[in-house]
């Protein structure tokens, strides 16, 4: 069955980090938008509800939602504006707030220590280096790298207003990238996701497209079929 699915990205990163998986997706017949979310160009007055909002903009009736780590709060505060343009969600080691949070709330002190250190007194937080999105190719970092972009702070700093796509009826499935470096599993399952396991990097779009995309056609089907 042909679904449309919304690729939302993560921070730091934009629509290009899907292409290899969007490709293989368009292959197998789905329909696919990849979104540049606003922000993503490193404009840093950029706020979580404009990324959401984008999010919404995209999204038609029977729309699938595959979000990876911080388009997670995003896809979420989209799906409880217009929960009836949505039908299922894939997270991708991503970050989920059942409670109204932060994504510096979401995630572990040190993590949040390190990203208020690097943004002092700055409207957007510093790219890291390749290697926290479990990219250690050089290669591959090398391409990846002037790609990505500074994250507007108010991306982090935000509070979502917490969400469980349940109660709006939305099925969900949890993928979670191995080895397990942050709690994209436990966030998956506060949602009642089932989940499933990539052997890869947090960036498995890029670090495995065949395996990764192989996947997402098998939770598209099996998220229409409940």
């Amino acid at each position: 069955m042909r679904r449309r699915l919304v690729l939302v990205h993560g921070a730091w990163h934009g629509a290009w980090a899907w292409a290899p998986v969007a490709d293989l997706l368009r292959a197998a017949g789905h329909e696919v938008v990849a979104l540049d979310l606003p922000g993503a160009d490193g404009d840093p007055a950029v706020s979580l509800s404009d990324q959401a909002r984008a999010v919404c903009e995209a999204l038609a009736p029977g729309s699938l939602l595959v979000a990876h780590s911080h388009g997670g709060l995003v896809a979420q505060e989209a799906a409880a504006a217009v929960p009836d343009r949505v039908a299922g969600v894939i997270g991708i080691d991503a970050w989920f707030a059942v409670e109204p949070a932060s994504f510096l709330d979401l995630v572990p002190t040190r993590m949040a220590e390190l990203i208020s250190t690097s943004a002092a007194d700055q409207p957007a937080v510093p790219v890291p280096p390749p290697a926290v999105f479990g990219i250690d190719d050089p290669q591959l970092a090398a391409a990846v790298t002037p790609r990505l972009r500074p994250q507007p702070v108010r991306t982090f700093t935000d509070v979502a207003a917490g969400f469980r796509f349940a109660d709006a009826g939305i099925p969900g499935i949890g993928i979670v990238c191995e080895p397990r470096t942050l709690p994209f599993a436990e966030l998956a399952e506060a949602q009642g996701f089932p989940l499933r396991a990539i052997t890869a990097g947090h960036d498995a779009m890029l670090l495995r497209p065949p395996q990764l995309a192989a996947m997402l056609i098998a939770a598209a089907v099996d998220l229409h079929h409940g």
